[in-house]
C-alpha cells in the first residue's frame, strides 16, 4: 500500500500556489504564491523560498512565476513572455543581483477560463541548454480563436468573425444570436453577435473587465462578471444594449463570482463562488435577491453546471482533487438540492463541463461510468446518451457553437 502523501508547504486561503522545486540539500522548497486575482496575477506573483524545517518564507522575486533553480546558480523565471534570470546564492538564500533578461517570446499556459497561468513553456536541462515553446513577449488574457459551428455530422462551418481571444460561447434561447466574451489580457468584454452575419459583432458591455457571459431564459438579458465596482460580482444587462448594467451579486473580500446557468422558469441561476483554490456552488433567487449555497459543492476548479429542461435536475462538474467528476443531483421546487441520490458520472480522465440538450447529457471528457442511486437512475438513462460536444447548442438540436484554437 502507498503511503498518503504528506503536505510540505501550506498557503492561505487566500494564496494560490505553482511550481514547487526542492532545492540541493532537500531542507528548502522554491515555488510561485499569488494573491492577486486579475487576468495578470502571475505577473504580480512573488517567487518564494521557504524551509521545510521551521516553515519560514522569504520572498526572493516581486513580479514574475515559474521560477526554476539552475545548477549555474541563476534563478530563471517568466514574466509575461519574457524569460529573467537573477543570480542565487543558495547556501545563503539570497539574491545576489538585479534581473538579466534571457529570452522573449515565451507561451504562457492559458486555463479552461482562457486566463493566463502561472506556467511558461520552457525548461532548462541540467548542462544548460534551453527549449521552449515560442509565443508573444507580451501574454495576452488567452489565445487566438476562432468561432464555428459544428452540425450533428460533424461539420464545421467558420463564423463571419475575425481570429480574436473569444471564451465562452452561448447560444440565445431562440437560437439567433450568440454571446462571447474577449479577454486580450488588458481588455475584457461581452460582446453579441447575429448567427445570420447579416451585421457586425456588437459590443455590450463597457466599464471594468466583463467575462463569463450566460443568456437569462427569456433571452432578454445576458449576467456576467464584472469588476466595474472593485469587486468581481455578477451583474446583468438588456441583451439589446439598452439601459445599464445590474449588480446582482456582492462578493464576500477575496472572492468572485462566476455566472454559469439560469433556470428554466426565469427564477434563479447558479453561479460559482471561488476564493483562492476552493470553489463553491451558489443558487441566486431573483425575487428576493437572495444567494445561498447549493449542495455543499466544494471544488479545486471552477465548477461548471446546467439545469435541466424541466428545472428538476442540474448536472455539475467538479473536482475534489485532480480530475473532474459530474454529478447530477435532484432539486426542489425552490431551487435547492434535495436529499435523494444524486448521480455520479466519474470520469478516469477530464469531463470539465456538462450541459443539458432534452433528456440528452452533454460533456466534455472520456471514459466515462454511471454510479447511480436507484431514485436517480430513470433520470440519468434518459439521459445516457453520452456525446462528446461543446455544451452551447441551438434549440433546434442540429448544430452547436464552439470555439477553436
Amino acid at each position: 500500500m502507498e503511503a498518503p502523501p504528506t503536505v510540505v508547504v501550506r498557503v492561505k486561503d487566500s494564496e494560490v500556489a505553482h511550481g514547487p522545486q526542492l532545492l540541493p540539500g532537500g531542507q528548502h522548497v522554491l515555488f510561485t504564491v499569488t494573491t492577486a486575482t486579475a487576468s495578470d496575477r502571475w505577473d504580480r506573483a512573488q517567487i518564494v523560498v521557504q524551509s521545510l524545517k521551521s516553515g519560514e518564507r522569504k520572498t526572493l522575486v516581486e513580479g514574475g512565476s515559474d521560477g526554476r533553480y539552475l545548477p549555474s546558480g541563476h534563478i530563471v523565471y517568466a514574466l509575461s513572455g519574457s524569460l529573467l534570470a537573477v543570480p542565487f546564492d543558495v547556501r545563503r538564500l539570497e539574491i545576489k543581483g538585479g534581473p538579466t533578461p534571457v529570452l522573449e517570446g515565451v507561451l504562457r499556459s492559458v486555463n479552461a477560463t482562457n486566463t493566463q497561468t502561472g506556467t511558461a513553456q520552457f525548461s532548462v536541462s541540467s548542462t544548460g541548454s534551453l527549449v521552449y515553446l515560442p509565443g508573444p513577449v507580451q501574454a495576452t488574457g488567452g489565445a487566438q480563436r476562432i468561432l464555428v459551428e459544428v452540425d450533428r455530422n460533424g461539420q464545421v462551418v467558420p463564423l463571419k468573425l475575425p481570429p480574436g481571444p473569444y471564451g465562452y460561447p452561448r447560444v440565445s434561447p431562440d437560437g439567433k444570436q450568440a454571446v462571447v466574451d474577449t479577454d486580450d489580457g488588458i481588455d475584457a468584454a461581452v460582446w453579441i453577435y447575429d448567427l445570420s452575419g447579416a451585421t457586425a459583432i456588437r459590443r455590450l458591455t463597457f466599464g471594468g473587465r466583463n467575462r463569463f457571459p450566460i443568456w437569462s431564459s427569456d433571452g432578454q438579458r445576458v449576467a456576467f462578471q464584472s469588476d466595474r465596482d472593485g469587486d468581481r460580482a455578477v451583474f446583468w444587462q438588456r441583451a439589446d444594449g439598452t439601459g445599464t448594467a445590474e449588480r446582482l451579486t456582492k462578493p464576500e473580500v477575496g472572492t468572485e463570482h462566476v455566472p454559469d446557468t439560469w433556470s428554466p422558469k426565469g427564477d434563479r441561476f447558479l453561479f460559482s463562488v471561488t476564493k483562492g483554490s476552493e470553489s463553491g456552488l451558489w443558487t441566486f433567487a431573483l425575487q428576493d435577491r437572495k444567494a445561498e449555497l447549493f449542495g455543499g459543492v466544494q471544488s479545486k476548479v471552477l465548477i461548471r453546471s446546467d439545469f435541466s429542461p424541466d428545472g428538476q435536475w442540474v448536472a455539475y462538474a467538479f473536482a475534489e482533487a485532480v480530475n473532474p467528476q459530474v454529478f447530477v443531483p435532484a432539486v426542489s421546487q425552490h431551487g435547492r438540492e434535495v436529499s435523494s441520490p444524486e448521480c455520479r458520472l466519474a470520469q478516469r480522465q477530464r469531463a470539465v463541463v456538462a450541459r443539458w440538450k432534452g433528456t440528452l447529457l452533454r460533456y466534455t471528457g472520456s471514459a466515462l461510468r454511471c454510479q447511480c442511486g436507484d431514485a436517480a437512475t430513470l433520470h440519468v438513462r434518459k439521459s445516457s446518451q453520452i456525446a462528446s460536444e461543446n455544451p452551447s447548442w441551438r434549440p433546434n438540436d442540429s448544430e452547436a457553437l464552439r470555439h477553436h484554437a
